[in-house]
């Protein structure tokens, strides 16, 4: 038995032809969904970049704020330490009330106090009349304080006390020589002049004694604090 075949030749040729442009289309479709899943994993990966890109540019500022903060404090600690050092230095170690007392009891009535001057003064090898090293002074006189600032000494210091004024005679400046030797807070003490003066009809004796205050001991011939 013969088999016939109505359909026309442009017919298959025609249905070939469809199915090659639906392949076509599929496998384009297909690439097109690949490159558009490409290009949506670019472009995430890119915005992910970007955003690690604006959090590590963040840092780096927030970083180098922090280095400008980190030598601006070390520049203010610098200068806090210099002024402390110079607060340490200008500073006098002694309590000069305690020698104010001792002072004050070791002078009587017939001696009257012109000048009461503390100094502080760096320590020598021997024993010198000479006013070296006075770095910071505060001087009472007559009923008055100065204050006079001189180049700071990190070195350490003694504290001077120059004592001037009247005595009713020689005798009472002796005396007051002897009380100040015999007081535990005062020690090297050197009698500068002592000279009769006449004030107004009154015969006094002038005089000026320098000394230190005994917060240090000498040995050796080396003072130490």
């Amino acid at each position: 038995m013969r088999e016939i075949d109505f359909l026309p030749q442009w017919y298959r040729a025609g249905q070939k032809r469809r199915i090659w442009y639906q392949r076509q289309y599929l496998v384009l479709a297909v690439a097109a969904a690949l490159l558009g899943l490409w290009f949506f994993t670019a472009g995430k990966s890119l915005a992910l970049a970007y955003a690690e890109l604006r959090t590590a540019q963040a840092d780096f500022e927030s970083g180098v704020q922090k280095v400008q903060r980190y030598k601006q404090l070390q520049q203010k600690l610098a200068v806090l330490e210099s002024r402390t050092d110079v607060l340490n230095a200008i500073t006098p170690r002694t309590q000069l009330s305690p020698a104010l007392a001792e002072l004050s009891a070791a002078v009587n009535s017939n001696v009257i106090l012109s000048r009461v001057e503390f100094s502080q003064e760096g320590f020598e090898k021997k024993d010198k009349n000479t006013d070296g090293s006075a770095r910071v002074l505060v001087q009472i006189d007559s009923g008055t304080q100065q204050d006079k600032a001189g180049p700071v000494s990190r070195e350490p210091l003694r504290t001077k006390v120059i004592l001037a004024g009247i005595a009713a005679g020689g005798a009472e400046v002796a005396r007051l020589i002897s009380q100040l030797e015999g007081s535990s807070y005062f020690c090297r003490i050197q009698p500068i002049f002592s000279r009769d003066k006449k004030v107004k009809s009154y015969d006094v004796t002038e005089f000026e004694i320098h000394l230190y205050i005994a917060d240090y001991e000498q040995t050796q011939d080396k003072e130490q604090i």
